[in-house]
């Protein structure tokens, strides 16, 4: 039996490497270092209790004992670390991470000199059983708070995904994957901390294969994190020439026609473009897509009253006000005029709504200075989500978004509408 267990110990295991080396080899990925930090921590944890499970005497157990805590203390923090890389878009500090990692290594520390201060486990001895043993470990004082710890931050991971999916930074499936990999063998190890398990086995590590099995499906059927290559790189040719000049003029070229000039956001060509690209991503991910066309009221009587200069700048001011409260991941750009269009990916119509409440709020409390002038406007704004009926045909869903920004013209301005 210890065989068998071993043996699923060590299958598990280097399924966490492949996925290690899978994410070191999409090094130029944001996430990818932090993603292989966990892999590796995995694989170190599970690969090394399959040898303990291999072992004959107390002596080895202990030392791939200290094995498994050079990866054991480390995975739910790094998952932590990269959820908040994920869904905050942002490393976490120095202070941050110093914090989070302080109780881990000590943890390393402990385990690894415990024979001279028990603080880690009381004591360690071992049971026989029918072909193989096992250890058993009183638990110490140090073991307890690193537990404790472990569950803290597999609670925190778990409601940032949570945070994640009601804001649609995520899908659903993806909410749901990324939450059952981490339960399950959060809830096992609850029952091993509290004597439940047979043979007085840590179960953790067999059921970390829950863990690997969802993130192989989060990240090969769904593109968590977008790892996933586009295209397949068949070989590649070098020529050592000084375009520094050219490249330049064809980045301006390309700024000129995906950029308007006055907003700096895309233009309605190149906007246009990527709402057919994230229509068509959404459509093969199955996750929402939502649409808000936004309009200045009463735009004309800003350009008639102040000027064009103070219209210019009234229209900066809207798109500063729309870019603090949608994500990095959202797409926004001129649709003409002084109409916008925002693509939120993954939000659903309610989601949608509740970004755009918040820009027309905002909006409504931002003022525009202009050669001492203080000018206050407030915005009307459409919302649509595509449908499953609409396949990846996004402009029907811009159609529907635009007639309820007309509703909004009708009913009286300043208002969020959605489509029927």
């Amino acid at each position: 039996m210890g065989t068998v267990l071993s043996s699923m110990s060590f299958a598990i295991g280097f399924s966490f490497v492949g996925l290690f080396f899978y994410s070191l080899s999409k090094h130029k990925n944001r996430v990818s270092k932090l993603f292989s930090l966990v892999s590796l921590a995995m694989a170190i944890y599970v690969i090394g209790y399959a040898f303990e499970l291999r072992s004959q005497s107390l002596e080895w157990i202990k030392f791939f004992l200290k094995v498994e805590y050079f990866g054991l203390p480390f995975m739910f923090v790094f998952w932590l670390m990269l959820l908040h890389k994920v869904f905050l878009n942002r490393d976490p500090s120095l202070k941050l991470t110093i914090a989070l990692m302080a109780i881990p290594v000590l943890t390393l520390f402990f385990s690894a000199t415990n024979d001279f201060h028990h603080l880690y486990y009381a004591d360690m001895s071992i049971v026989q059983h029918n072909g193989f043993v096992t250890a058993k470990l009183t638990k110490g004082p140090w073991y307890i708070v690193n537990t404790v710890y472990g569950f803290g931050t597999l609670l925190v991971g778990i409601g940032l995904t949570h945070r994640a999916w009601r804001r649609s930074a995520c899908s659903k499936m993806q909410t749901v994957l990324l939450t059952i990999g981490v339960l399950v063998p959060g809830v096992v190890e609850i029952a091993y901390f509290a004597g439940l398990s047979p043979y007085g086995l840590d179960m953790t590590p067999f059921t970390s294969s829950v863990f690997a099995a969802c993130y192989y499906v989060a990240l090969f059927r769904y593109d968590l994190f977008e790892l996933k290559d586009r295209g397949r790189l068949l070989g590649s040719v070098h020529f050592m020439l000084d375009i520094t000049q050219q490249r330049q003029f064809v980045n301006q070229l390309d700024n000129l026609a995906s950029y308007d000039g006055g907003t700096e956001i895309y233009n309605r060509r190149r906007l246009l473009e990527e709402a057919e690209r994230e229509a068509l991503r959404a459509h093969r991910l199955g996750i929402h897509l939502s649409v808000l066309m936004l309009d200045i009221d009463s735009f004309k009587g800003v350009n008639d009253t102040y000027g064009h200069l103070a219209g210019d700048e009234v229209l900066k001011t809207v798109v500063q006000a729309c870019k603090r409260r949608i994500r990095s991941t959202d797409v926004i750009g001129r649709y003409g005029g002084e109409e916008f269009m925002i693509l939120l990916p993954g939000a659903d119509l309610e989601n949608a709504t509740a970004v755009a409440e918040d820009i027309r709020q905002q909006v409504e409390s931002m003022e525009t200075e202009h050669a001492g002038d203080r000018i206050r406007v407030t915005v009307s704004i459409g919302v649509a989500s595509l449908n499953e009926s609409e396949g990846s045909d996004i402009r029907m869903a811009i159609d529907r978004a635009d007639s309820a920004l007309y509703g909004a013209k009708l009913t009286g301005r300043n208002r969020v509408v959605c489509a029927v």
